[in-house]
């Protein structure tokens, strides 16, 4: 706790130390949720856990035998399971990475 509060007072300029000026922070922005539809109807199961970061085109998980696919890069914030599903039910969400 003490290194993070000292990292984010040389990050002010309210402490000067050559060892905490090399820390940097990393802010990423996430866009408006998109939502992954189901194909078909049926019981999901997610081969990513939320907070998994996906690109574009990578595998979800499957309802029935179906897969279902990223439409986005981002994070998955939600995902289903254990529930069936409808065809066009929200099967996952995702937070897209906005480009800068």
């Amino acid at each position: 706790m003490f290194r993070v509060v000292l990292g984010t007072l040389a990050q002010i300029g309210a402490v000067r130390d050559p060892e905490l000026q090399t820390l940097t922070t990393e802010k990423v922005y996430y866009g408006k949720l998109v939502q992954v539809r189901t194909p078909v109807e049926g019981f999901p199961r997610p081969t990513v856990k939320p907070g998994a970061s996906v690109q574009t085109g990578e595998l979800l998980g499957y309802v029935g035998d179906t897969p279902m696919y990223s439409p986005t890069t981002g994070k998955v914030i939600e995902i289903q399971k254990n529930v069936f599903l409808f065809e066009g039910s929200g099967a996952a969400s995702i937070a897209p990475l906005e480009d800068d």
